[in-house]
This record gives structure tokens, C-alpha cells and sequence, in this order.
């Protein structure tokens, strides 16, 4: 079968070549030639085409290969296809052309700014753990921290905070984070590990429906769906594979750690008679309204006497600029009663304090002398905020219940942490706090990142 010589391949000699050096003819070699009787050079004449140009480019000057023949291609005039024989007598003709350099012998390549780049910080039974789930992405139980953590270095930049507390801040949020992915992630593989073949394939029909039902919502459109989900920041296989591990998880909490919860009625009885009472059983608060006055200022006291005998409240008239500082709260004074209401002393002024005590809800006093200011004290109500057993037990129980769940859910915790192979979880929170500072304080105060 015949062979074609790859004029490109054969052209790039010539660049060696020089005008002084003997150029063989086709037909001419013999065994002499290969001797030292000097150097020489075989080339090839091919067309000349430029580096915009190529096979299968527009404007290029290369044609396709025949698919009708295969084997052989339809070449441009210049190159001869040639086979064993041919090129055994002679190569033809040859010269060499050498094209020009594409860059400048002192072109360099354009640098960007950096990029950062995934972090690799660590590893849970053998499964990396990246940066991105942390900063980026988040994971099933933890929001991405890229936001706060950028928003504290702005306010360092405007010195509105100091480096040492965005240091601690986005030290604490890091390590808040790292417990809950590991923990999600060794609540994930248990829950993986126990699967029955059933709920292999529960899962799998799950996820299905899933897909389903998200093409569903976006009317059919997977491209609809996909910009629906990419507007949370996840891919849709993201968001598939985030859900899957939310069913995991909550599979294995529900298995191994909310059966073991367990609330009672009398539980619920001696927590409200308990440890939270005075939460259900705030003290009554007296709530009084006071006007006061100059003794000497007739015309304010005539528009207090006018307003109160048309019938207008108490409280609007206590709004009236003549109030001084007291209109802004319409005179209002509350009291918390604990103990016996006699021994309480409600005002420090004894005569308005005993006026006070005279008084019942709902009760105007007459104006009160208070040597150079003149005063009326309106007892406005009792509030009795208590909350009954029976109204109280719903919010009892659900917080005995989440104590117990989170008590239990640390102990499993624990126990799966004791028996997985997790790297160091100060060795990924001080790799976390560097990655940090690296990405978003050091850019927001204007130093380049290493």
C-alpha cells in the first residue's frame, strides 16, 4: 500500500538547512553519497500554510481523506504520494521552506492573577475532605461559611473589627462546621453500611422520584429544573446527591438515636413545676401611667384638668408635649411584683407611692402635690403573663425532647468517631483558618496571597 510523506514532519529539517549546503536531486543517490563527502539535506515540497490554518479548517489548504477509498487522501497539487519503490530510487525534488516563528524570541506567557484552588485538609475512613465543603458548598447540616467569613474581613478592611476577632470568629465558625461534616459524614457511610438490599432499592426508586418530581416542578424543562437548583449554588447532581445523603442521615438518626428518646407526661409535669417555672410563671406587672408638670405652669394644668374631664385617656393626654420627657413612653411605668404587694414600694416619693397603693386598674388619682411639680397617676392594669400546664406543654415537651435527641445523638457521635480513622480534627481546623485567611482576609486588606 502506498505511503504519503508528511510534508510538516519532513519541513520541520529545513529550519537546519542553509543556503551553502548541496541539495540532492531526485534520482541521484548513490552508495558514494553516503559517505563524508559533505553534509546534505532531504526535504520535502509540501505548499506553505500558515498556523491559522489546519486540516479540516476554513481556508486551509489540506483536503479531507476520501472515505470512499480509504487509505487514500485527496491531496493539493504539490505533494505527490509516493510508495517503497519510488522513495528507494529517489525522493523527487525537494526544498526546504521554512515558515515564520509564531512568537517572538522574547515572548513570554501572559501570568493571571492567582487562583485558588480545592485544598485538600483532610480524611474520614479514607474519604478526602476538601475546603470547598466548607467554604463553598456546605454540606447537609452546615451552611458555606464563604459569605460571613467575607463579610467579617470587609469589616476589618473598614476597622470595624480587629484581625484577632474575625481570627476567633472565623475560628469558632470553622469548628462548628468541622463537627457537623464529620459527623454527617460517619452518619452517612454507618447509614450506607446498614442498608438492606430493600432499602438499597428504596433509595434508589427515592431518587428516582426525585428527578422526577424536579423536572415535574419546572415544567418538564431539565434545563428549567437545572437553573432552578444552580440559583441554591448546587448542580443538580449536587442537589440529588445532597438529598440522598439528608435521607441517609435522618435514617440513621431515626434508627439509632430518636428511638431512644423518649419523653413521659410526668416528665413534662415535673419540668413545668420545676426548672421551668419561673419561665411559665413570670411575676404580675403593675403598669402605671404618671403625668407631671410645673406647680406653677396654670395653663399646662388647666389642658391636663380639660383633657381628663372631656373623657380623654389617660394615655393620650401622657403623650402631650407638656409631659417633658415622659410623652415619649406615654408616662408609662411598670412595676414587677414579687412578694407581698404591701411591702412593695412602687415610687421613691412617699406621697405618690401611698397614692399608688390607694389606687385600683383603671383608677385616675386627683393632682398630686409634689412641692415645686404637680402630678396625676393613673393606674392603667395587671399584666399576668403565666402560662398554664396545659397551655405550656406542647413547648415543654419539645424542649425535653430536643435535649434528650441531641444528648443521645452525641453519644453516637462519639462512638462512631472512637471507631473511625479521622485526621486530626485540630490539624483541619488550623489548615481551614489558614485556607481562610489566605482567600478572603488577606485580598480584603490588599496583600497578596501566598
Amino acid at each position: 500500500m502506498p505511503s504519503i510523506f508528511a510534508a510538516a514532519g519532513v519541513a520541520a529539517l529545513a529550519g537546519c538547512a542553509t543556503t551553502d549546503e548541496p541539495v540532492i536531486k531526485a534520482g541521484s543517490l548513490t552508495p558514494a553519497d553516503f559517505t563524508d563527502g559533505g553534509p546534505f539535506v532531504v526535504v520535502a515540497v509540501a505548499p506553505s500554510v500558515s498556523q491559522s490554518q489546519g486540516a479540516g479548517q476554513p481556508g486551509s489548504s489540506a483536503q479531507p481523506i476520501d472515505l470512499n477509498h480509504p487509505g487514500i487522501a485527496s491531496l493539493p497539487a504539490g505533494v505527490d504520494v509516493i510508495g517503497p519503490a519510488t522513495a528507494a530510487a529517489g525522493a523527487g525534488p525537494t526544498q526546504g521552506v521554512p515558515g515564520a516563528p509564531t512568537l517572538g524570541a522574547g515572548d513570554q506567557a501572559k501570568v493571571g492573577p492567582a487562583q485558588f484552588v480545592d485544598a485538600r485538609v483532610g480524611d474520614i475512613n479514607g474519604k478526602p475532605i476538601f475546603a470547598s465543603q466548607f467554604f463553598d458548598t456546605g454540606t447537609p447540616s452546615i451552611e458555606p461559611l464563604s459569605r460571613q467569613l467575607m463579610a467579617n474581613a470587609q469589616l476589618v478592611r473598614d476597622r470595624k473589627m480587629d484581625v484577632p476577632t474575625w481570627e476567633a470568629e472565623a475560628t469558632r465558625q470553622i469548628a462548628t462546621s468541622l463537627r457537623g461534616l464529620v459527623q454527617d459524614e460517619l452518619f452517612r457511610a454507618e447509614a450506607v453500611a446498614s442498608l438492606t438490599p430493600q432499602q438499597k432499592q428504596g433509595l434508589f426508586s427515592f431518587l428516582q422520584e426525585l428527578q422526577e418530581n424536579l423536572r415535574r416542578e419546572s415544567g418538564g424543562s431539565r434545563e428549567a429544573a437545572r437553573r432552578r437548583i444552580e440559583e441554591e449554588g448546587l448542580t443538580p447532581e449536587e442537589y440529588v446527591r445532597r438529598r440522598e445523603e439528608l435521607a441517609l442521615i435522618g435514617q440513621q438518626l431515626q434508627t439509632k438515636v430518636a428511638r431512644r428518646v423518649n419523653v413521659t407526661w410526668r416528665d413534662i409535669t415535673q419540668a413545668y413545676n420545676g426548672r421551668f417555672y419561673a419561665r411559665y410563671h413570670p411575676p404580675q406587672q403593675y403598669l402605671f401611667r404618671l403625668i407631671i408638670i410645673r406647680a406653677d405652669d396654670a395653663a399646662a394644668k388647666e389642658q391636663v384638668e380639660s383633657a381628663l374631664a372631656k373623657g380623654t385617656p389617660f394615655e393620650q393626654v401622657a403623650k402631650l408635649p407638656l409631659n417633658g420627657s415622659r410623652a415619649a413612653k406615654a408616662g408609662l411605668e411598670t412595676r414587677a411584683i414579687t412578694g407581698d404587694v404591701k411591702d412593695l414600694k412602687f415610687f421613691p416619693d412617699p406621697t405618690l407611692d401611698a397614692v399608688a397603693h390607694s389606687l385600683s386598674p383603671g383608677q385616675t388619682s386627683a393632682p398630686i402635690s409634689l412641692g415645686s411639680q404637680l402630678a396625676w397617676l393613673h393606674f392603667d392594669s395587671i399584666e399576668n403573663n403565666a402560662k398554664t400546664l396545659y397551655d405550656a406543654q406542647l413547648e415543654i415537651y419539645n424542649a425535653l425532647y430536643a435535649e434528650r435527641l441531641t444528648r443521645e445523638q452525641n453519644k453516637y457521635y462519639g462512638l462512631l468517631l472512637s471507631h473511625a480513622s479521622v485526621t486530626s480534627l485540630v490539624e483541619m481546623q488550623n489548615k481551614l483558618l489558614q485556607i481562610a485567611e489566605e482567600r478572603y482576609l488577606k485580598p480584603a486588606l490588599g496583600i497578596r496571597p501566598n
